[in-house]
């Protein structure tokens, strides 16, 4: 009786659960901009791949039923409405408006997706040219104008791929860039006219604008493309801006790249600039135009001949729930996509060393049974401490600080260059502190990052500890907060994406300073010491090693605290941070900004932005900078 049941219903459940996963794909689609549940990230990444993979399967459970014919029990009456179910799932296959691709290789792969879909779309016309037999000139008009629509979607979904691939985006880039040939000297001199017109756009007080006026950020960014100077200058215009507005075009940026890279939004791709993606946009409207026409005049020829003949009453109810729902699902995207425009969660993503050493001795046991199967490494790896939601406050303090700068400190192609570089000596150089910690930020970049992290903590712990928050107001207690932030913020690209926090960063330094703290507990019998336990025992035994750095740093800042001056160690941890940021930010290569855009933005990628609007130097520019050049070099 089960089997009867199941043989009896198999297709029906099987298209709408296909229908099913198409609408879950283009509700959640925007939400993966946002910090999401695991659970539910991977429920959208499984239903991504597997929508697919249940598009094919109900096709060919149609096509082996149609080869049974009519004569099967359960098919009988309703032989002929079945295969017009098979354009509609084919139609599922070319995927939605909000949802091209879940990673970015993916875009690459379209000439592959062309072999996929011929085949696919080859396959269902034979069996339908074989398999139809009914005289209902009513259903089969309606199949025909489906199947004609299906091939138009299906191909498009390729075009598609291949107008958001890397591929095209470096040839709608390069149609744009023009070649410019002089010496060092004529270099040096367009260097010299764009300081000047940053440095006066800066000073320039007037009305303020709004994000939509910016000019959009050049897609070359994203391609390690060098632009050139003149083509930046309009962008300078992000300094007339407020904070807030300032914020959004920042978001505006990123949305724009996220939804050309991983949707089939047509309202970036124009300003590419690019003949083809222009083209492509016009394809894609005009065959949603298409889609709308053929679903509703399908919709009535099918309405038409269920009135007439007689056919099975939960198919033609199928039909019509299958038809009717693409339908909808053609106009649901709208919402989707207009509602989850330009913006982001705002989280910045935490790490901590101490936090994850008193993480770990709490539940010291389910270590050592991950010890047993080999992977201590994979649990460390999915212990993540909660993101925080200060991403505007900190763009605001990265922002002030380069704003700063172009008022204050760069005047010349000399402090142009020398300000795009530091990482910490601007703050103590202006704090007169350089001789004395001057040595904690000449180490490598990734050293110097564990030290300063470990400093940061020690120093807010200390402060409570020590100190029991009486020399410190409000304002440096938000100030040390947000100095704790920034800490934990560059702790986790060091620990999770080494590759964004600067090329040949090493994860070993952060499990070699684990390894460190966790020797100096090994004899401790307490094994649930909290985070304040864990920094009280660091200040007490942590005498060699990047540790025993760290308390050293950590004791010099502590010297104007002593002297009731936590002001100026704030100001000082907070400075070094986001200039640590600024250094990393721009030595990230475009690529990977754009690869994490599909899973959730890094915070790295704001700060990025913000230096690209506000004039800073380019990681190209950086790379392809003539400071050592010859005469007679040129630049494109």
């Amino acid at each position: 009786m089960a089997q009867w049941w199941w043989e009896g219903r198999e297709l029906r459940i099987l298209v709408l659960a296909s229908l099913s996963a198409q609408y879950f794909l283009v509700l959640f689609a925007g939400v993966r901009k946002f910090h999401i549940p695991p659970w539910l990230r991977v429920s959208f990444r499984l239903a991504h791949i597997g929508s697919d993979a249940l598009a094919i399967f109900t096709l060919a459970t149609l096509f082996s039923r149609q080869k049974n014919g009519p004569s099967c029990s359960y098919a009988r009456g309703s032989h002929s409405l079945e295969l017009l179910w098979a354009p509609i799932v084919l139609m599922h296959l070319g995927g939605q408006v909000v949802i091209t691709t879940y990673k970015i290789e993916d875009n690459e792969q379209w000439s592959r997706h062309i072999l996929t879909s011929l085949s696919k779309v080859v396959v269902a016309l034979y069996v339908f040219y074989k398999s139809w037999s009914s005289n209902d000139k009513s259903l089969l008009a309606a199949t025909i104008l489906l199947f004609f629509m299906v091939i138009i979607r299906c191909f498009q979904k390729a075009l598609d791929l291949k107008s958001s691939s890397f591929n095209a985006l470096r040839k709608a880039s390069s149609s744009g860039i023009s070649i410019i040939r002089g010496t060092y000297v004529t270099e040096k001199r367009r260097l010299d006219k764009f300081i000047k017109k940053a440095r006066k756009v800066v000073h320039r007080d007037g009305p303020r604008g709004s994000p939509a006026d910016l000019p959009r950020l050049p897609y070359q960014l994203f391609l390690d493309f060098p632009c050139l100077y003149s083509d930046r200058v309009g962008i300078l215009n992000f300094w007339l801006l407020d904070p807030k507005s300032a914020y959004q075009a920042i978001e505006r940026a990123l949305s724009a790249m996220t939804s050309f890279l991983y949707t089939k939004d047509d309202t970036v791709k124009p300003y590419l600039g690019s003949k083809e993606a222009s083209a492509t946009a016009v394809f894609r409207r005009c065959t949603q135009i298409l889609a709308y026409a053929t679903l509703i005049v399908a919709i009535c020829l099918v309405q038409t001949s269920s009135q007439k003949k007689d056919y099975n009453s939960e198919d033609t109810w199928v039909t019509l729930v299958l038809l009717w729902g693409t339908f909808v699902l053609e106009l649901v995207y709208l919402g989707v996509q207009t509602a989850f425009r330009d913006r982001f969660s705002g989280r910045v993503l935490q790490h901590s060393l101490i936090g994850l050493l008193a993480h770990n001795r709490r539940h010291s046991r389910l270590r050592t049974i991950a010890g047993w199967l080999q992977c201590k490494d994979f649990l460390d790896d999915c212990w993540h401490m909660k993101p925080i939601y200060s991403c505007e406050e900190i763009t605001e303090l990265v922002r002030q600080h380069v704003e700063s700068l172009w008022k204050h400190c760069i005047l010349d192609n000399e402090t142009y260059s020398w300000h795009n570089d530091t990482r910490g000596e601007w703050t103590l150089t202006s704090k007169r502190c350089l001789g004395e910690l001057g040595w904690s930020i000449r180490r490598p970049f990734d050293e110097s990052i564990i030290l300063w992290h470990l400093a940061t903590d020690l120093c807010f712990q200390a402060i409570d500890l020590m100190f029991h928050g009486e020399v410190t107001s409000p304002d440096d207690r938000e100030c040390a907060r947000r100095c704790r932030e920034m800490s934990n913020y560059m702790m986790h690209l060091l620990f999770d994406n080494p590759e964004m926090l600067m090329p040949g960063s090493r994860k070993s330094l952060f499990t070699r300073a684990y390894q460190e703290l966790e020797d100096m507990l090994r004899y401790e019998e307490e094994a649930r010491l909290n985070e304040d336990q864990i920094t009280l025992l660091v200040f007490e035994r942590c005498h060699r090693g990047i540790t025993g750095d760290a308390l050293r740093l950590a004791e010099s800042l502590l010297v104007d605290a002593y002297h009731g001056d936590a002001t100026r160690m704030w100001k000082v941890i907070q400075g070094v941070w986001v200039e640590m940021l600024c250094f990393s930010a721009g030595r990230c290569r475009g690529y990977l900004h754009a690869e994490t855009l599909g899973t959730g933005v890094e915070y790295l990628s704001y700060v990025w932005v913000l230096l690209a609007h506000a004039g800073m130097e380019t990681f190209p520019e950086k790379l392809q900078r003539e400071g050592l050049s010859v005469e007679g070099d040129d630049r494109v």
